[in-house]
């Protein structure tokens, strides 16, 4: 790594590499005209850009779990919203009229199934500390970030190991998600761990389409 390319890094990948050369010039300070000072230097001028990092991921990992908390509690308030809708629908006897004084629409008359996906979500991932960030649309329409009509949700499905998965049978589903995008947290013993994604759309009927593309991450630690 030279000093050209050092400015090219990631915070933590910087520090990596101003940690070994600290250590190095600890010992080899006189083959490259410095002393054991500029060690010291370098030391603690490494150690204060930890403690800055420290301080920032931790704020960063702070305003995420609110993020997440947010989305979560959005979701658990319109999820009871909907049940009690529901139960209100459920119940012949409640007029139109009434209905639409609570907020609702009215009775759909006419039915319809609802058919199974006929396309695939894709994905991508932002990496950040023992965090992903996964974000998802679907492929028909990739610039936008409607879901498909008569989609409730994203699954997401996940493998964690040391090899790629051998099958789709590996994964496990994490989550259904509404909207992109979702956050996974890891714990520091994964730091390092190689985890792969799959992706598909699931209809308000419980319908599941296509699989996306596997999606490959590291727990950065």
């Amino acid at each position: 790594m030279t000093s050209n390319e050092i400015g090219n890094l990631s915070d933590r990948e910087a520090l990596a590499e101003m940690r070994a050369y600290e250590n190095h010039i600890r010992t080899e300070s006189a083959s490259l005209n410095l002393t054991v000072e500029h060690a010291d230097r370098m030391k603690a001028k490494n150690d204060a850009f930890e403690a800055s990092l420290d301080a920032w991921d931790a704020v960063q990992l702070e305003e995420d779990a609110k993020s997440q908390a947010k989305k979560t509690g959005r979701k658990e308030a319109v999820g009871e919203y909907r049940v009690q809708r529901n139960m209100s629908y459920a119940d012949t006897s409640i007029t139109d009229r009434a209905l639409a004084a609570a907020g609702f629409p009215p009775r759909d008359k006419v039915k319809t199934a609802s058919a199974a996906p006929t396309t695939a979500p894709v994905g991508w991932i932002d990496f950040g500390r023992r965090k992903h960030v996964i974000y998802f649309r679907d492929s028909a329409t990739p610039d936008s970030e409607a879901k498909p009509k008569g989609v409730r949700g994203c699954e997401i499905h996940r493998y964690i190991g040391d090899a790629p998965p051998a099958s789709e049978d590996d994964f496990k589903w994490v989550v259904t998600d509404s909207d992109s995008p979702y956050v996974a947290f890891y714990d520091m013993e994964l730091a390092g761990k190689k985890v792969w994604y799959m992706l598909r759309w699931v209809s308000n009927g419980g319908e599941t389409g296509e699989w996306s593309e596997t999606i490959e991450a590291t727990v950065n630690g």
